[in-house]
Order: structure tokens, then sequence, then C-alpha cells
């Protein structure tokens, strides 16, 4: 309190207070930018009554800065590569097979060999 005492004078109370509110405010920005990194993404909700369109199917680390990414719309998967110096669309429109019923297979009826 000495110091500001000597900087300002002796109307360091106000300069104390404006300080410490300037303080305040930089703590809470940066309180605010913190939570904003942290949760980056989270905050996207669609409406509740309906299944999701878009989802992120599956992802692989390339290196320190790519990543793979398999995104799913509609049953309609994209193969991305994220990071660096830009995305890539890799594979488009990778359309999910249904697995199909198994076939009937003919029945092969012998005939007794008429002797």
């Amino acid at each position: 309190m000495d110091y500001l005492n000597s900087l300002f004078g002796g109307n360091s109370g106000a300069v104390s207070l404006v300080l410490l509110f300037v303080g305040l405010t930089v703590a809470l920005i940066l309180l605010f930018w913190v939570w904003r990194k942290i949760t980056a993404g989270s905050q996207l909700r669609g409406g509740r009554s309906r299944q999701p369109r878009l989802s992120v199917t599956d992802a692989a680390i390339v290196d320190d800065k790519r990543r793979l990414v398999l995104v799913r719309r509609d049953n309609v998967e994209h193969l991305l590569m994220i990071g660096g110096p830009g995305d890539i669309v890799i594979e488009q429109n990778i359309v999910r097979h249904q697995s199909a019923a198994p076939q009937p297979q003919p029945v092969v009826q012998e005939h007794p060999v008429a002797e």
C-alpha cells in the first residue's frame, strides 16, 4: 500500500479500487475463455424429440496436428482429415449396407432311381 501512496499520492484508495475491479474483470475473462476451450463443441444440442442426423463415428490420431475422423450424416459416412494446414475430405458418400437376409437355398430333392 505504501507503494501506491508514493506513486499516486494520498488518494490510493480509489486507485486500489480501480485496480481491483480491473484485476477481477481480467480474471473473469480468462476463466470464461478457459471454460470455452474445455467445453468446445459440447454446447450444441439439436431437438430433443428427433433422432440425431450428425455424429462422429470414429476418430484416429495421425500425428501431433492431424486426425482422421469418420463422420456420419443420414446413414452416409465421410472420412475427413482435420488439423494441420487444412481439412481434407479423403472419402465421401460411404454408404453402410444393411446386412442382407440370407437367400433361401434351392431344395434339392433326390428322386429314387427305379430299378
